[in-house]
């Protein structure tokens, strides 16, 4: 599995390339893989730093991981994904949770002896 990250305006880039473009936005995205939107409010609003919602989404991930297993399968069977959200980082050094779970993806892989490469962003 290849993993990169990406911006959504980054659709068609990654369509081009013919890789699989994953939502994971609160808004719209796949809610197995999203946050919540309370995690995400309280981000927003300055009530919990980074450290914390690092914590609590990685603890809703390890809830989905329970509650959707299939989901989690058919993710990991994937070739080439591009993980997605609105958050403007450019690097893995941004507070973004699309690079949360990409570094949730690859210990996934890692336990399951599933090669997974971070490729960072998807840049054009």
């Amino acid at each position: 599995m290849i993993i990169y990250t990406a911006q959504m305006a980054m659709w068609r880039l990654a369509k081009k390339l013919n890789y699989e473009f994953i939502d994971t936005t609160v808004k719209s995205g796949d809610p197995v893989f999203a946050p919540n939107w309370d995690l995400v409010k309280r981000w927003k609003a300055g009530e919990i730093d980074w450290e914390t919602y690092k914590v609590e989404y990685v603890n809703l991930l390890r809830e989905s991981w329970y509650r959707h297993p299939e989901e989690w399968r058919k993710m990991m069977e994937k070739d080439e994904i591009v993980i997605a959200c609105y958050c403007s980082g450019v690097d893995e050094t941004h507070h973004c949770h699309r690079f949360i779970l990409a570094d949730v993806l690859k210990a996934v892989g890692d336990k399951r002896s599933i090669p997974v490469t971070l490729m960072g962003e998807l840049k054009k």
